[in-house]
């Protein structure tokens, strides 16, 4: 088994997960989901604006900066003291829909993430961790609390304790740390990240990436976690060549228990070459995304394919920015890093799905994972350039995504 370079995944069920379903961000055609609407209700519910009890009234104002493009002043790296401006949020919209989005965010969601190592001292994720666990050890367990002991509960690998004969295994150290940022930081504009959505909690999951059986048994454990959704940062295999059917087939139990699976659809291999055409070469669990309710993310760069995105229109249903800026420094120091590729990718359309899940939550309509996967595809925005690398040129956009939201589930 292999971890892909920066990679992460989305996984759904039902029909044929890239399936058109007819209609752009905002169009007025009819509902094609099976969204439940809520029974009519008489009473006068003024929505909320505050966030949950544990984060602070307005944790950021929007910054005179949102919107500036990378000028190149962030270089790839985790030795970044403070952080001016968050390229991820900037091109997607993230700014003009903050102050709307929060008013659901009392409605809970949680999003599991498996990968190598997350530290969960950083000031960036104090708050949003709701449970932990250490699959890579094979003494604790297929389920989550199985064994109450701290080193089951430890999912932060010490880099500087790290045995590299056997720690290799784990990747990037910084890797899972990255992605829980990306998802749901709740830093200070200025110095730290703020997630795509601060008021998720997180369910972390460190696992080996390179075992099946670990995989399968971090797999059940999430699927039992409670979560809605989960996400995956790695590919099956050498370069995510191996189909695994015990693995897909947990995927699909995810989908039919209610659960969002989001993957990332890869980095051309391990090997940092150009993306890989997934409609002609089999790439896991990308290919898996052929089942409805499954979304693989590939990567974009200021709303063109990034270089190194696999791509392929019958399984990569979605996009979303490759480049990030992030929790996942120097952690002796607290410092940030700035990173690219598909597995973080993946996490942004997780994080943004989740604020579907709250948006639908708060107003009591009942879905399932496929409406959601449906709800992503019709929200987002066409990019014309992108259509034949991506199912409609999909390309993940906040403010396309509440509309569409606004629109057809009022």
């Amino acid at each position: 088994m292999g971890k892909f370079n920066c990679i992460l995944v989305l996984v759904l069920f039902l029909t044929t997960a890239c399936a058109p379903i007819g209609r752009a961000a905002g169009s007025a055609s009819s509902n094609s989901t099976s969204i439940t609407p809520p029974p009519p209700d008489t009473t006068e519910t003024p929505e909320t604006t505050e966030g949950p009890a544990e984060l602070p009234a307005d944790p950021l104002q929007v910054p005179q900066n949102a919107g500036q493009q990378n000028d190149g002043s962030l270089k790839s790296g985790n030795k970044i003291a403070s952080l001016s401006y968050l390229p991820q949020l900037d091109e997607i919209g993230f700014w003009q829909t903050y102050q709307e989005f929060r008013k659901y965010d009392l409605a809970p969601v949680k999003i599991a993430i498996l990968d190598g190592n997350f530290n969960t001292k950083h000031p960036d994720l104090v708050g949003s961790i709701s449970a932990t666990y250490n699959f890579f050890d094979s003494s604790c367990g297929s389920s989550i609390g199985a064994v109450n002991t701290a080193n089951c509960l430890n999912v932060f690998k010490d880099p500087a304790t790290a045995d590299l004969s056997t720690d290799k295994l784990l990747g990037e150290f910084d890797h899972g740390t990255i992605i829980a940022g990306v998802i749901a930081g709740r830093g200070v504009y200025g110095k730290g990240v703020i997630g795509v959505n601060p008021s998720a909690k997180l369910i972390l999951l460190r696992i080996s990436t390179t075992s099946a059986n670990n995989i399968a048994r971090a797999l059940q454990g999430a699927i039992d976690s409670g979560a809605d959704i989960i996400s995956l940062s790695f590919g099956i295999g050498d370069k995510g060549t191996a189909d695994v059917a015990s693995i897909k087939a947990l995927f699909q139990t995810a989908v039919q228990k209610g659960i969002l699976v989001v993957v990332a659809a890869g980095n051309g291999g391990n090997d940092g070459g150009g993306g890989i055409d997934v409609n002609s070469e089999g790439v896991f669990p990308t290919r898996y995304a052929d089942l409805a309710g499954m979304i693989a993310v590939g990567a974009t760069n200021q709303s063109q394919i990034a270089s190194y995105s696999n791509y392929g229109t019958n399984y990569v249903c979605q996009s979303a920015p490759g480049r990030v800026a992030s929790s996942g420094g120097d952690y002796k120091s607290n410092l940030y890093s700035y990173a690219q590729g598909t597995s973080f990718s993946g996490p942004m359309v997780a994080a943004a799905a989740s604020r579907v899940i709250q948006y639908l939550k708060s107003k009591a309509y009942s879905y399932t994972p496929s409406d959601i996967e449906n709800i992503l595809n019709a929200g987002a925005y066409k990019n014309s350039s992108l259509v034949s690398k991506f199912k409609d040129g999909n390309e993940l956009d906040m403010p396309s995504l509440l509309k569409y939201l606004k629109s057809h589930y009022p």
